[in-house]
């Protein structure tokens, strides 16, 4: 049920802003299960232009976030680097990584660089972008939404975009969110810090949720790059 509210929330919230989502319509009860009723809206599968979807993220961080949103994770930095501690915790269990800083002190890395509170979406990838004639018209599921600094929605975008089926090019959305006025700090430890959160995500899930020995090796890699690099 919190899943659904979440996403009638966040859509109707988009939708008021001006960032391209479906339009929520009702939430109904069938058989005990509470499901989302929203306007349908068509993909033609064309390959979506991935300036066009950066400007979108820009705008979409740009405005102000829903306060009731904030309100639920105010220690974000603290709870992304204990996310961190744990899926590092997890993953080295079977495979051999670096050591990890303590999540106290990844938490003041992060606090120290990322002072801005936007809307994030969190889960952007080709699978969840309704499309016309290379156009995003509508971003979908927004179980993943947080808010925070625009640089957690980038980093995990560019990590992202080396799994071929996301069909992602960071540099592009990159340019996209740049010329529609958005800014992210790619220079400071914290970027460091974001991407590894990303990496070891992903590393989870093709380890163990979901199985992919070549995108295991490939993300097992980038934990271990990253964790060098702190």
């Amino acid at each position: 049920m919190e899943l659904q509210r979440k996403e009638l929330r966040l859509s109707a919230w988009a939708l008021v802003h001006g960032v391209p989502s479906a339009n929520p319509t009702e939430l109904v009860d069938q058989g005990g299960y509470s499901v989302l009723v929203t306007e349908v809206i068509d993909d033609d599968q064309t390959p979506v232009n991935q300036q066009a979807l950066g400007a979108v993220l820009a705008k979409m961080h740009q405005v102000e976030p829903l306060a009731s949103e904030v309100a639920r994770c105010p220690d974000i930095y603290d709870y992304l680097a204990q996310r961190i501690g744990d899926r590092h915790s997890r993953i080295s269990t079977d495979h051999q990584l670096p050591a990890l800083p303590k999540p106290t002190h990844l938490a003041k890395v992060l606090q120290r660089s990322l002072h801005r509170v936007s809307q994030l979406h969190l889960d952007i990838r080709r699978q969840n972008i309704r499309v016309a004639a290379g156009e995003p018209r509508a971003l979908f599921d927004w179980s993943n939404a947080l808010t925070a600094a625009p640089e957690l929605e980038m980093a995990r975008i560019r990590e992202y975009a080396q799994i071929p089926e996301n069909a992602l090019d960071y540099m592009d959305i990159l340019a996209g969110y740049r010329a529609y006025g958005g800014t992210i700090d790619e220079s400071t430890t914290a970027w460091a810090v974001l991407r590894l959160d990303a990496a070891l995500m992903l590393a989870g899930v093709f380890t163990s949720v979901s199985p992919n020995e070549e995108l295991a090796s490939v993300f097992l890699n980038r934990v271990r790059i990253l964790l060098q690099d702190l």
